[in-house]
């Protein structure tokens, strides 16, 4: 008889627990307030294990964050125009995908941490390297209209993409940033600098 995944899967289904006790801890504690070890006991391992999964809190928050940009990339694809040109399809994107994390419980807290957003920007985050999948095939069909300016890696784009979505994430949680505001500052200060300079949104 075949087994179940997680049964032959341990140290998957141990990684499984330990994240589920990450979110737990996060909601009843707070990021700040939480530690290594509220983490280890709800997932009734040792500390010492989730250090051999997760080399710190920032290291778990950037695989939570992975999780729920899953999710909101699944909305992000219901949402978009299929027949919309780049500059509108990817102003939809990221007003849904910066709307969306906004009304998410620990995506509300993730953008607050400080240790996190330097990580986020990191190339060698799971995030980046997540965010580097989703936009690679859209940046490369509007490289290939001559809809994308042509001096930009894909690399540039996405670090550019992570800062403004924390940013503009981080205005819509303390609102000091209206909804009905977000799309035109999307559009024209975010958006606008990927486009050749001959062209208008």
């Amino acid at each position: 008889m075949t087994q179940s995944t997680a049964s032959s899967n341990p140290s998957g289904e141990i990684e499984t627990r330990i994240i589920e006790s990450a979110y737990i801890c996060f909601d009843r504690y707070g990021i700040a307030k939480t530690t290594m070890e509220d983490i280890a006991r709800g997932a009734k391992v040792s500390r010492q294990t989730v250090y051999r999964f997760f080399s710190s809190k920032d290291d778990i928050l950037d695989t939570l964050c992975c999780h729920e940009a899953v999710k909101i990339n699944q909305l992000v694809r219901k949402g978009i125009q299929r027949d919309a040109n780049f500059a509108t399809t990817l102003t939809d994107a990221l007003f849904i995908i910066i709307t969306e994390g906004n009304k998410n419980a620990i995506l509300r807290q993730i953008v607050e941490v400080p240790s996190f957003q330097t990580l986020a920007a990191s190339a060698q985050s799971r995030s980046h390297q997540l965010n580097l999948t989703y936009w690679k095939d859209m940046m490369e069909r509007a490289a290939m209209r001559g809809e994308l300016a042509g001096d930009l890696s894909l690399e540039e784009i996405v670090g550019w993409l992570i800062m403004m979505q924390t940013v503009l994430q981080f205005r819509l949680a303390d609102e000091t940033l209206e909804e009905d505001k977000l799309y035109r500052i999307i559009n024209r200060f975010i958006v606008a600098p990927l486009l050749p300079s001959d062209r208008f949104l």
